[in-house]
Order: structure tokens, then sequence, then C-alpha cells
């Protein structure tokens, strides 16, 4: 990862052996992450072929230093794209936060045929969540009790969101934490190249999609 950031960013042709060997001197290293079992298979899963036709859902928490009060974010995943499509940070855990991030995601975006995935929380159970799906006519699929792995996508982007930004910064308050995010969710989504969509950008890699430059990779998910 810190090889392809600098390759994109800083056009330095670098050796990722070599770099492995500096960040171990530097203890610099994470955790191996941990994958899933191979016999592991999703309940059901998409064939997905472009953008807008999965999305995947869920709720992270952090905490705001000075007050110790949590801060609750919901955000919304593109599968195809991994682009980081809506999101909202708030002090309170409510449906209407949930659909503050659907509304931000499905503003600018084309939603026929489209799935979104959740898991089971009492959010995206209500009442008020499913008449908002319903009148977008998004299919809603949640997720088995207990498996976190059938929402890997945004589960995944959790794991990078609190090792890159959330256990680096001590938010001071509400604000800072929502500005310090989004500056981490604009450069996530822009500027820092993804293994998994060529090594680029997410969103450069959605426009390289719509103006034909590449195929696209299709998988299921």
């Amino acid at each position: 990862m810190v090889t392809d950031y600098l390759n994109y960013t800083e056009n330095l042709k670098v050796n990722h052996k070599r770099i492995y060997r500096i960040m171990k001197v530097l203890d610099l290293l994470q955790d191996k992450i941990v994958t899933k079992p191979k016999e592991y298979q999703l309940r059901q899963k998409h064939e997905l072929t472009g953008p807008n036709q999965l999305w995947e859902m869920d709720m992270v928490q952090m905490y705001i230093d000075n007050s110790g009060q949590w801060v609750y974010m919901f955000d919304i995943i593109d599968v195809f794209t991994r682009e980081i499509v809506g999101h909202h940070e708030g002090l309170r855990c409510r449906t209407k936060e949930a659909l503050k991030a659907l509304d931000e995601a499905v503003e600018n975006r084309n939603t026929d045929d489209l799935v979104l995935r959740t898991d089971n929380g009492v959010q995206f159970r209500s009442r008020e969540f499913q008449t908002r799906i319903r009148e977008l006519d998004i299919s809603h699929e949640r997720t088995m009790v207990n498996t976190p792995e059938e929402n890997g996508y945004i589960e995944s982007f959790h794991g990078t969101l609190k090792r890159a930004e959330v256990y680096q910064t001590h938010y001071r308050s509400i604000n800072h934490c929502r500005n310090s995010i989004a500056k981490f969710i604009d450069k996530y989504n822009n500027r820092r190249p993804h293994s998994s969509v060529g090594k680029i950008p997410p969103t450069v890699y959605h426009k390289n999609i719509l103006n034909n430059l590449v195929s696209g990779i299709k998988f299921a998910a």
C-alpha cells in the first residue's frame, strides 16, 4: 500500500521489498490482517459489472477526547469502485442519522437496480428507514446475524479509517471530528491508490469506467 501510494502520488519508482525493510527498521509495520476462511461462503452473491449496483452500509464509533462523548458515523461504500459515496457523523445513533448518510449517497447517483446491504441494526430495520428505501426503489439486503464478513467491504474500510485517521487524531469537538473525517474520505476517494481497483484512487477508477478508459473488473460480492 505504501509502495503504491509513493508510485501514484510522488511518481517514485521504489521496490516494495525496500519499503518493507525500511518500515520494519522504523517499527512502522501493521499487524498482519487475518483473512476470512476459504470455506466461508456469503449467503447471497451478486455479479457486479459496474458502479451503483451494490452498496454496503454500516456504523462505526469514535469519541471526542475532551468530553468523552461518542461520535457515531454512518457510511456507505460502493463495492465495485470502493468509493465512499455517503457518510454522516453525529452525537446520536438514530435512524435520522443513518438516513442523512443515505440521502447524501443517492443525491448525485443512479440508483436503478441498486442493492443496499446492511447488518440487522435497529436503524436499518426501522419503519422510517424501510419507507425511505422503498421511496428510492432500492432493494435492501440484510446480512445474517453475527456475520460481519457479509458486510466485508465497508468493514475493511473501517479498518483503514481507524488505522489511518481515528487512532491518529485527537478530536476536540464534533465539528473537528466531522472536518477531519471529511478530509480523510476526500483523500481516500480521490488521492489514495486502492490495490483492488488497479492501484489508483476509487474516484479515478470510476471516472475511467465512465470514459471507457478501463473495462472494470467484474466480480461477485
